[in-house]
C-alpha cells in the first residue's frame, strides 16, 4: 500500500512535517482545506534565548472555515517586520545564516498577498536550501486510509546543534528555519529515517 502524506502548506513547517514528506510515496498538499482557528497556516515558532518564540502572521480575513486559498496577509501590521529581526537575532550566529538570510529577506520583501502563495513559495525555498526535491502540489482527492500521519515522526528526530541548546536543551518542534540555518543542505540527510 502506498503512503500519502496529505499536508497543508504551512508557514515554515516543523521537522516532523519534512520527515513525513520525505518518507511518503505520494506527498500532496491540501490547498482547499478550511482555515482552522488554532492551525499553523500563518504561525510558527523558533527557539529563542528564553525558550519558544512564537510568530503569527497577521491576516486580513481570518475567520474559522475560510478556505485556505482565500486568506490574505495584512502586510500593514508591524509584526511583519518583526519577523526578520527575530530571525536575525535567533539565527545570526548559525552556520548557514550568511548563506541564506538575504534570500529569505528578498522573498519576505515581495509581500505576497495570498497566504497560500506565500507559504508555497517559502516551502519551495526551504526545500531547496535543505537539499529536498521541489514539492509537487497535488490537490486531488485522497483516500483517508492512504494517509501518513505526521505524529509518527514527532519522536524520531535526531538532535542537531541549535543556537540556545546549551541553555534550553534540544527543541525538536522548531520550525523549518531552524533546519535551514543550522543544517543547511545537510538537513535532508539528517531527517532521513
Amino acid at each position: 500500500m502506498s503512503q500519502t502524506f496529505w499536508a497543508e502548506p504551512l508557514l515554515f513547517p516543523q521537522a516532523a512535517w519534512w520527515q513525513a514528506w520525505q518518507q511518503a510515496n505520494r506527498p500532496a498538499l491540501a490547498a482547499q482545506a478550511p482555515f482552522p482557528k488554532r492551525g499553523w497556516y500563518h504561525r510558527f515558532r523558533m527557539p529563542g534565548p528564553e525558550g519558544w518564540q512564537s510568530f503569527s502572521l497577521p491576516l486580513k480575513n481570518k475567520r474559522q472555515g475560510t478556505p485556505y486559498n482565500a486568506l490574505f496577509v495584512d502586510w500593514s501590521q508591524p509584526r511583519c517586520n518583526d519577523f526578520l529581526m527575530a530571525v536575525r537575532s535567533n539565527y545570526g550566529k548559525s552556520p548557514y545564516f550568511e548563506w541564506f538570510f538575504e534570500e529569505l529577506e528578498d522573498l519576505w520583501s515581495l509581500k505576497t498577498e495570498r497566504l497560500l502563495d506565500l507559504n508555497q513559495a517559502l516551502i519551495r525555498w526551504t526545500a531547496g536550501r535543505m537539499g529536498f526535491p521541489q514539492p509537487v502540489w497535488d490537490n486531488s482527492p485522497l483516500n483517508q486510509d492512504d494517509r501518513l500521519s505526521i505524529t509518527a515522526f514527532c519522536t524520531k528526530l535526531k538532535p542537531y546543534p541549535q543556537p540556545f541548546q546549551h541553555k534550553l536543551g534540544f527543541m525538536p518542534q522548531a520550525c523549518a528555519l531552524d533546519l535551514v540555518f543550522n543544517l543547511g543542505p545537510d538537513a535532508s540527510a539528517h531527517l532521513h529515517l
